[in-house]
């Protein structure tokens, strides 16, 4: 008597694929379905397979991208951008095509993104004070000291000296923040 061999049959893609989803994530936050109101109620769907860069990876691609073409039938021309703001989403429901403005005009409008690098004292780079940015002002254009002396004085760049005395580096309004 032959003995049955089961070969298992191959799954397919999107069964790979589901197999990494939780259908159980969390759900929409409120300041996102305000933005996209048709997302009210709606769970993220959280990608627990491999993870490159805070985004899911599948065959070597971003797995909500991947999830996004599989479920719409259409490619990703640009960025596939995520309407709930949840890195490891593969919703399709909750992702976009969307260009690099796009991305971040979505970011400023979500309060991810200030629309610039901190400025004045608010920059971990910062080597001047409030004080000492003013101390600047004074005595250079009081006393028309050197450029050289100042800037040796606070270990900055005659450059940077420059810029100060010429508000084009810390305008008067940015020294207090």
């Amino acid at each position: 008597m032959k003995k049955l061999v089961f070969i298992p049959r191959k799954k397919s893609a999107i069964q790979r694929f589901m197999a990494m989803v939780d259908k159980h994530g969390p759900l929409v936050r409120s300041y996102v379905y305000k933005l996209w109101p048709d997302l009210k109620g709606s769970r993220c769907w959280l990608w627990t397979g491999a993870v490159v860069g805070g985004y899911g990876q599948f065959q070597s691609e971003r797995a909500h991208r991947w999830s996004y073409e599989y479920h719409h039938q259409k490619k990703i021309k640009n960025y596939g951008l995520h309407k709930c703001d949840v890195e490891l989403c593969v919703n399709p429901r909750h992702i976009f095509d969307g260009t690099a403005q796009q991305n971040m005009l979505d970011k400023v409008r979500k309060g991810r993104c200030s629309g610039g690098a901190p400025t004045g004292t608010r920059n971990g780079n910062c080597k001047l004070s409030s004080k000492d940015v003013d101390y600047i002002r004074r005595t250079y254009s009081r006393q028309k000291r050197n450029s050289l002396a100042l800037a040796r004085k606070f270990g900055v760049s005659q450059v940077a000296i420059w810029y100060i005395v010429n508000n084009r580096y810390r305008r008067p309004s940015d020294n207090g923040r």
